[in-house]
């Protein structure tokens, strides 16, 4: 592994992540009233770009990042529809 897909690995970690503060308040929580919708399936559908895009790519980087990135924006769209 090399310094530029370490430097993707970690840009990844860090994007990915910054929705786990929103996916634990919204559980904690059990609302999603100040969450939209439309945001969440739009995120959602970029990261599915991303994804199809780092597989094009055979990037993995690109791949890791945004499989997590997907399975915790599904989470949060999951939270949104039970609790709103």
């Amino acid at each position: 592994m090399n310094e530029i897909e370490i430097l993707g690995l970690v840009a990844g970690a860090l994007t990915t992540s910054s929705s786990l503060p929103q996916l634990r308040r919204t559980f904690r929580r059990r609302s999603a009233s100040d969450l939209s919708l439309q945001t969440s399936g739009m995120v959602i559908t970029g990261v599915v770009l991303w994804l199809v895009y780092g597989a094009m790519q055979q990037d993995l980087a690109l791949m890791a990042s945004n499989v997590a990135a997907l399975s915790l924006h599904s989470a949060l769209l999951f939270a949104i529809l039970r609790y709103r």
